[in-house]
């Protein structure tokens, strides 16, 4: 014959265990009784997990009140993540105050000014800013035979800056108060020999904002025409037609470097993904 213990009672938050029963023999060892053994073996679970999940709350809480109050002492301000911006709106804000400025170096393509200024955040800076006349970028598609992968026009040009051949789209320096539609039809000309009945700006940027004033504007041009090159004294080229997605595909492997082509390739093949 036996006997029945019961008991019950609650976790450290407050968590109530169920009344917990299990019948004993007149030896005093539990009865053989699988639901009595599951009914326990619940029971030390629950209580197991009600104990975790308060020390983990009390942890935490005790870790972020440390933190602050450590933060405090020091005078440090807790970090903070970044505010998510759904829909950004785009601020220019207005040109720094300019104390000084003298013509630190004057070149045959651009010179480099060194100014004393006052930033927005009313804070004082040296800069030197590398000034130039302006370039436009020009990429030359064919779509004729296939407007899903129409033809780009890719140069090969030796870059001493770079110490390498670099593939890119046509571009060039603009000559004095040109406008620069008129520069970029101008240079595609005189670069490659050929012509376009279309023109769409494609977009404008900046190459190198950190050191260099100079901004590009990227322009499509399309339906072309080949003629003769009257490419400048220091200029050789090699011109080849090649499709978009082997371009996207060398661009992907890391073979095209020059940052014009990237931006502009990139951005033309977008839209033409947006028009399918």
């Amino acid at each position: 014959m036996g006997i029945q213990v019961c008991g019950g009672g609650r976790g450290r938050s407050g968590f109530v265990l169920s009344h917990i029963c299990e019948y004993r023999t007149d030896a005093g060892r539990p009865a053989k009784s699988a639901q009595s053994h599951s009914t326990l073996a619940q029971a030390r679970l629950w209580a197991a997990r009600d104990s975790l999940e308060w020390y983990g709350k009390n942890s935490e809480e005790t870790m972020g009140k440390k933190k602050k109050k450590d933060a405090k002492k020091s005078g440090k301000k807790e970090a903070q993540a970044a505010p998510v911006r759904k829909k950004l709106k785009i601020d220019p804000g207005k040109p720094a105050k300019v104390s000084s400025s003298r013509v630190a170096y004057d070149g045959k393509l651009f010179r480099v000014m060194a100014e004393e200024i006052r930033e927005a955040n009313g804070k004082d800076a040296f800069r030197e800013v590398v000034r130039h006349g302006g370039s436009a970028v020009i990429l030359a598609v064919d779509g004729r035979k296939s407007r899903k992968d129409p033809l780009v026009l890719i140069e090969r040009q030796y870059r001493h800056a770079a110490q390498q051949y670099l593939y890119e789209i046509p571009a060039g320096k603009l000559e004095a108060n040109e406008d620069r539609l008129q520069g970029a039809k101008r240079e595609l000309r005189e670069e490659t020999g050929y012509t376009a009945k279309k023109w769409t700006k494609l977009l404008k940027y900046y190459p190198s904002p950190g050191f260099l004033g100079e901004w590009m504007q990227a322009f499509l041009a399309e339906d072309l025409t080949p003629g003769e090159t009257h490419p400048d004294e220091d200029e050789w080229l090699e011109l080849q037609m090649v499709p978009l997605k082997e371009v996207l595909r060398l661009v992907d492997a890391g073979k095209i470097q020059d940052g014009k082509t990237l931006i502009a390739v990139l951005t033309y093949a977008r839209r033409l993904r947006k028009r399918k």
